[in-house]
């Protein structure tokens, strides 16, 4: 991602972690990770749909159309109350 010209670090699960230990997570989707959401006393993972949908193509060999239906039935519906993480439209 860039920003003005200048490259913007990704955050890590440990340094996501840092803003609250109970933070959730989604399994297997750590390299879509794209920083934290500070919610009332709650923080809460942000994670690019898009850079979701590249790891199921790329790493388990699903189509495009296949990926999203996945992952909006199987991530984006799930509920695990306030500290569900956020997922948003990027571009990569």
């Amino acid at each position: 991602m860039m920003d003005n010209g200048k490259k913007i670090k990704m955050l890590s699960r440990e340094q996501c972690a840092d803003y609250d230990e109970d933070m959730i997570f989604a399994d297997d989707y750590d390299s879509a990770l794209i920083g934290v959401a500070l919610i009332g006393s709650c923080a809460r993972a942000v994670y690019s749909i898009e850079k979701m949908v590249r790891i199921l193509i790329d790493e388990d060999g699903l189509e495009y159309e296949e990926a999203v239906e996945y992952l909006e039935f199987n991530t984006f519906e799930a509920n695990v109350g306030e500290r569900t993480p956020i997922y948003i439209k990027t571009e990569i």
